[in-house]
């Protein structure tokens, strides 16, 4: 059985935070995912400064064991997700985190694209703007059938996902 969710993700806030005022367990929840999404976007921004340039698979460990590790339940962020449909605050975070990871994916995928595929200057800036929603994708099927299957294989997901790049390198 799965522990964690909003009472682990709150309570790491919260302790690190006591003094805020959250008028409802939506505001605790936006506020734990703000630190949670901020703390993988700048892991995943330190580990592409150094070298060598992670694969897209390791790209996708990164981001996704950090997140269950941090929340404890991937159901959380599906859960954000719904909600996102009927909460405007939620939709806002929601849109927010998309934006800052695609950009961060966008920036790794040139650099990809100029080590891995011999793409220079707009061809490398092309490949990873029409890349980078689809990573992203990868990354939000991950987190949905972690949330839904209780057989999901995460790591033979990753190995699937990998082997979509194996002609670039």
């Amino acid at each position: 059985m799965r522990t964690g969710g909003y009472a682990d993700a709150a309570s790491t806030i919260i302790s690190t935070a006591s003094h805020l005022q959250f008028d409802s367990k939506q505001q605790i929840a936006v506020a734990c995912s703000q630190r949670v999404v901020g703390q993988r976007v700048q892991v995943l921004s330190d580990r592409l400064s150094r070298a060598p340039l992670p694969r897209p698979d390791e790209v996708m460990e990164l981001v996704t064991t950090g997140i269950s590790q941090q929340i404890g339940d991937p159901r959380i962020i599906f859960q954000l997700w719904g909600e996102a449909l009927f909460e405007p605050e939620i939709a806002e975070l929601i849109d927010t985190v998309f934006h800052q990871l695609l950009e961060t994916l966008r920036g790794y995928l040139v650099a990809w694209a100029r080590e891995n595929r011999g793409a220079a200057g707009d061809e490398a800036l092309r490949w990873a703007a029409e890349q980078a929603p689809v990573l992203l994708g990868a990354f939000q099927g991950h987190i949905v059938q972690a949330s839904l299957r209780s057989d999901f294989d995460a790591a033979g997901y990753r190995s699937a996902f990998a082997a979509l790049f194996d002609g670039d390198a």
